[in-house]
């Protein structure tokens, strides 16, 4: 658990307007210190803002490699789907970054995505 200031144990997994937490920014700007410490301290890995992406969709939506290995070896489930069917392999595919959708497919990700959106 973290402690703020007071004394009180803070939410992790608490998100902004957008429901983007402390774990899925620190994936998206590439704080692999953040996110290994975010991790130790109990952030929910699997936790989806408004839009319905993880912090693995934002590390996989970056092409940030590094975060996506640390969240795959903390519970981090590849399986998840945004509210329009879009996986974390599908955006890192559609965006050419190999090293990602490699970890992602070892990591049992389905390469059998339906985009329910109709695009």
């Amino acid at each position: 658990a973290i402690l703020g200031d007071c004394g009180q144990q803070l939410d992790l997994d608490a998100g902004d307007k957008d429901g983007m937490s402390a774990l899925m920014l620190g994936a998206r700007e590439w704080r692999t210190d953040v996110v290994k410490m975010l991790l130790r301290a109990g952030a929910n890995p699997n936790k989806q803002n408004k839009l319905g992406h993880s912090a693995l969709f934002a590390a996989a939506h970056m092409g940030r490699h590094n975060c996506t290995e640390i969240l795959l070896k903390h519970g981090a489930n590849p399986g998840i789907n945004d509210k329009n069917g879009v996986s974390a392999l599908f955006i890192a595919s559609r965006l050419g970054f190999l090293p990602v959708v490699k970890s992602l497919h070892r990591s049992g990700a389905s390469v059998n995505t339906l985009i329910t959106n109709g695009n």
